[in-house]
């Protein structure tokens, strides 16, 4: 929206995303991208549409460049080997469990949940999502500045990966929807769950740095010190 050049880099890093994956986590970032787009177009002024349509043109034709015959190929298997109903996977994944998942350290493929934590439906790798406590809590710290996109992508997509099997579970709903029947596992939502969460806390690190007090600018990096030693030894 504020410069239509940006958009031979999107169309770049989509390009890329479709050449590494094409199924999940691209048909994730479209439809995230697609949101993102459509509220920006409905809330702005005229100049910043313009300059997002012609942003959008450049994107679709640099990612047609670099990936228009591999994103013709994968439609076609998908078109020649649809995935029917019987091949979704039943999933229920509660809030107690999600918790658990991003805070719980030392998690492994073998990781058993705690007796206390209903018992999962799924194997871990279809849970398991640890960030750590710290990343939490500078989530919800970041809430304070009100509430901002990454909030609703952090909630909305761990939603998502909440299940599909009630009524409640929007994936229970997209899966009835031609191209999205075929991500039959609803809790990969939660990756993209996790870059909500991400962003959130960068925003709350961003505000301490920019705090006049030096003793809050020594305590952001500090923390984000911690958090980077955190993720390296847990991965």
């Amino acid at each position: 929206g504020r410069d239509s050049r940006w958009g031979w880099g999107l169309g770049a890093v989509l390009a890329l995303a479709v050449h590494t994956s094409f199924q999940y986590f691209v048909v994730y970032l479209f439809l995230v991208l697609g949101a993102m787009g459509v509220g920006g177009l409905w809330l702005t002024d005229a100049a910043v549409r313009r300059r997002v349509m012609w942003g959008a043109a450049a994107a679709a034709s640099v990612f047609l460049v670099l990936a228009g015959m591999r994103t013709a190929l994968a439609a076609e298997i998908v078109l020649d080997f649809p995935r029917a109903r019987f091949a979704q996977m039943d999933q229920q994944v509660g809030l107690v469990q999600s918790v658990v998942a991003l805070i719980w350290p030392g998690q492994r493929a073998d990781f058993v949940l705690p007796n206390w934590v209903a018992a999962r439906s799924v194997g871990w790798h279809e849970y398991g999502c640890y960030i750590g406590a710290l990343p939490c809590v500078l989530f919800l710290a970041s809430l304070r500045s009100g509430w901002r996109w990454w909030h609703t992508l952090a909630v909305g997509c761990f939603w998502m990966a909440a299940g599909n099997t009630e009524w409640f579970h929007p994936s229970a709903w997209l899966e009835r929807v031609p191209v999205l029947s075929m991500l039959r596992v609803a809790t990969r939502w939660r990756v993209i769950g996790l870059l909500g969460v991400s962003l959130g806390a960068g925003a709350a690190l961003v505000q301490m740095r920019s705090s006049p007090r030096s003793w809050i600018r020594h305590g952001a990096m500090l923390v984000t010190c911690v958090v980077a030693a955190d993720l390296l030894i847990n991965a």
